[in-house]
């Protein structure tokens, strides 16, 4: 009986100092979890921040390839658009994705910065992106040999065609390019081609259609019809081109329909592409009132996007300039402190690869332990709370396995290091 009050005692000894040595692990292991939550949010933190700035780079260096300037410089201009798109509500990156569009534009440094302003204006005013605006901007400077101090107006004559006519922003710039590489050559202005879509768009003609119509018809004058070089003739130009390039298009175009009905010939025999006669028609006849009061009005534009954006500085543009503040803090963190991010980064990454190695075998092991010998030995409560602590292990290992995965992404060399907190545990 007493060997079996001894044996009773042993065992009772033995269960408490293991019960003891669990309640040590289950607060190591509560400890490890915290270090594994606290790695996630850096591993988040880390990716925010970094890949800000990283995005922002790689859109300056772009950039770069255009110009024959160091990289200093090009810094420099990176600062600047930095500083000037949270204003509009944008962030860096996409501005300086617009200016790459300039650039290719051929206007390049102090040039560059100014049509980028200009674009954002327009842009903000227009509620449409800034590369969309950017590239309207400098093809229609560079379709009629523009400098870049006309950007501003550029963007006001867009507005005003928007104001006027039954069409956005962002359909009119998108579009326009097709219209202006084909009126600019040809003698066609770019206040009659803006007046003319704004007059088409507001009798129910899509953009869109309305801009092949007016390069149709200009296209038509440039290479008349038999019908239509005898009229030319008889106005005494030698050709539609020369027509045009004296008188501009409006003006060509109502001498020729003027002569045309005075001589009753049918403007069907001197226009015979039907998507020219769907521009002619108003703007010769029925609208040719409202054509002229569109040219007027568009002739006096100046100022009309810098006077949309003052209007468009609602709520919604303000939370737009609060994200892209957001965002270009998190640029700036990624940017300055990226040699220290790199360091710790290292450490990191020494220090925990090895055990990410060991992952699947560690979550086996554990797995096995949590779900039978450990279970049974402590049963109740105790089986519970280390199971749980258990399932926390491997929650913490496949952390661990997805901060060194994005760590991996970042093409960071990585030196030999002791993280001693993570060596302890």
């Amino acid at each position: 009986m007493s060997g079996i009050k001894q044996a009773e005692s042993t065992f009772r000894s033995g269960a408490s100092s293991i019960t003891a040595s669990a309640s040590r692990i289950t607060g190591s292991l509560t400890r490890l979890i915290g270090v594994g939550a606290g790695l996630y949010a850096l591993k988040r933190g880390i990716q925010s921040a970094v890949g800000a700035f990283a995005s922002f780079d790689e859109a300056l260096r772009n950039v770069w390839t255009l110009t024959g300037e160091t990289w200093e410089q090009m810094q420099k201009v990176g600062q600047e658009v930095r500083d000037l798109a949270p204003k509009f509500g944008i962030t860096g990156t996409e501005a300086t994705k617009a200016l790459y569009q300039i650039y290719s534009a051929g206007y390049k440094g102090a040039e560059g910065i100014e049509v980028l302003k200009a674009s954002l204006v327009g842009a903000a005013a227009g509620l449409t992106d800034v590369f969309t605006a950017a590239d309207a901007t400098t093809s229609i400077l560079n379709a009629y040999k523009m400098s870049a101090d006309k950007a501003s107006y550029v963007n006001d004559v867009l507005f005003k065609t928007v104001e006027r006519g039954k069409t956005t922003f962002g359909e009119l710039s998108s579009s326009i390019g097709r219209l202006i590489g084909i009126a600019a050559p040809l003698g066609a202005g770019f206040e009659e081609v803006t007046a003319a879509l704004a007059t088409l768009t507001r009798q129910g003609i899509s953009t869109d259609e309305a801009v092949t119509a007016v390069r149709q018809a200009i296209v038509q004058l440039a290479r008349p019809t038999e019908e239509t070089a005898k009229v030319i003739e008889a106005l005494g130009y030698e050709s539609g081109t020369a027509m045009m390039e004296e008188l501009g298009f409006a003006e060509a175009l109502a001498k020729v329909t003027d002569y045309a009905k005075e001589h009753n010939i049918a403007l069907s025999d001197m226009f015979t592409n039907i998507r020219a006669v769907l521009a002619v028609l108003p703007l010769a006849t029925t609208s040719a009132d409202e054509y002229a009061e569109d040219m007027k009005e568009i002739a006096n534009a100046t100022g009309a996007a810098a006077r949309a954006f003052e209007k468009q500085k609602g709520l919604a543009f303000q939370l737009r300039q609060i994200k892209a503040q957001f965002s270009e803090i998190a640029t700036t963190l990624g940017e300055e402190f990226l040699p220290e991010i790199n360091r710790m980064l290292r450490v990191v990454q020494s220090t925990i690869e090895p055990l990410s190695k060991m992952g699947s075998a560690l979550k086996d092991i554990v797995t096995l332990l949590g779900t039978t010998s450990l279970g049974a030995l402590f049963g109740g409560t105790s089986g519970a709370a280390v199971g749980g602590i258990i399932g926390g292990l491997i929650v913490l290992v496949d952390m661990i396995q997805e901060v060194v995965n994005s760590l991996k992404e970042t093409n960071i060399e990585v030196a030999p290091c002791k993280l001693k907190m993570l060596k302890r545990l």
